[in-house]
């Protein structure tokens, strides 16, 4: 059986950076592995973008696509702060920073 991350639902806006231009989109859930964005990217699954999240520029694989909603599997795991922060419990946890 494989381990998969917990997702928290959120809504938090986003720009994601395409072979083919910038995309807005919106979080809709995120794990320390990935993200569920609404937003057309228009690109094919397995692309590479980049998601503007914070302050901070986060790689990230296009890993299925379908009505309107992708998800996206990032290649280092993001930090407890930042998975907070994009929730909006704003529950700062010393000691964990977010990787970029």
């Amino acid at each position: 059986m494989r381990y998969r991350s917990y997702r928290w639902p959120c809504r938090y806006d986003v720009r994601i950076i395409t072979p083919g231009g910038i995309a807005p989109a919106t979080v809709i859930n995120i794990s320390d592995t990935g993200a569920r964005i609404e937003g057309d990217l228009g690109i094919p699954n397995g692309s590479v973008v980049t998601v503007h999240l914070l302050s901070q520029r986060i790689k990230a694989t296009v890993m299925w696509q379908r009505d309107g909603l992708a998800g996206l599997r990032f290649p280092l795991r993001l930090g407890e702060n930042a998975i907070d922060t994009v929730r909006g419990t704003g529950r700062p946890r010393w000691g964990h920073a977010a990787h970029a």
